[in-house]
C-alpha cells in the first residue's frame, strides 16, 4: 500500500515538473568532493605546487612551464640555479602576478580555488593558491588532467577568458652537469622537494 503510494506521488511530482533540485552543496566547500590520491612519493606530479613541494628545475607555468609554486626566495633560488628568471626577486615574480590579476598566497590562502578568482590558474582562473590535498581540484591541478564544468567556464570567462602565458623572459641556459652527478643527485633531490613541501608563513599585515 505504501509503495503504490510512493510511486503515485513520484509520479505526480514528475508529471508536474517538480523534479528533485539537484545538490550543489559542495560548491561552498573548499574540501568537497573529496577523491583518494596516492602519496606525493608515488603521485603522477605533473605541476608542483607550495605543498608537494617545488620540483628543481621546473619552469613558471605562466611561462610555459610546470611550476605553480607562489613567489619564495627558496623557488626564486631554484630559478636562478637553473638560469631561470636570473635577473628576477621573489617580489619582481609577485609583481608580475599582481599585474596580470593573479592571486597568490600573499593575498588569501585555503579557498581550494573556489574564491572569486577562481578556479586555479591552471584551469583558466586567476588563482594561484595551492589546492587543498584529497579533493578532486588537488588530483586534477596536479595531474593536469581535467575538464572544466560548465559553471567553472563561466567563472573563468567571467575573468575575461583562459589566462594566457607568455615566452620566459629573461633567461639564459643553465651550466650542464655530468652524467655522473646528475644521476647521483637530482632523483634524490627531487624527491626531497616534492614530498618536503609545505605554505609560506602568512606575511604579518
Amino acid at each position: 500500500m505504501l509503495r503504490t503510494a510512493a510511486a503515485l506521488l513520484l509520479a505526480a511530482l514528475i508529471a508536474s515538473g517538480c523534479a528533485a533540485p539537484i545538490d550543489e552543496s559542495w560548491r561552498g566547500s573548499p574540501q568537497l568532493p573529496f577523491r583518494t590520491v596516492p602519496p606525493p612519493e608515488t603521485a603522477p606530479l605533473v605541476h608542483c605546487n607550495d605543498l608537494t613541494g617545488h620540483v628543481e628545475g621546473a619552469i613558471p607555468w605562466v611561462f610555459g612551464g610546470t611550476c605553480l609554486c607562489n613567489p619564495s626566495l627558496a623557488v626564486l633560488h631554484d630559478f636562478k640555479a637553473h638560469g631561470i628568471l636570473t635577473t628576477w626577486a621573489a617580489d619582481t615574480l609577485e609583481a608580475y602576478y599582481r599585474s596580470r590579476g593573479i592571486t597568490t598566497l600573499s593575498d588569501h590562502r585555503d579557498c581550494n580555488n573556489l574564491c572569486d578568482h577562481g578556479p586555479h590558474l591552471l584551469k583558466g582562473g586567476r588563482c594561484l593558491v595551492p589546492p587543498t590535498p584529497g579533493t578532486l581540484n588537488w588530483e586534477e591541478v596536479v595531474t593536469g588532467a581535467f575538464a572544466l564544468p560548465p559553471w567553472d567556464v563561466e567563472r573563468v570567462m567571467a575573468l575575461g577568458g583562459p589566462f594566457e602565458r607568455e615566452p620566459l623572459p629573461g633567461s639564459v641556459p643553465a651550466p650542464e652537469e655530468s652524467e655522473s652527478a646528475q644521476s647521483s643527485t637530482l632523483d634524490e633531490s627531487k624527491r626531497a622537494l616534492r614530498v618536503g613541501g609545505e605554505l609560506p608563513p602568512e606575511r604579518p599585515n
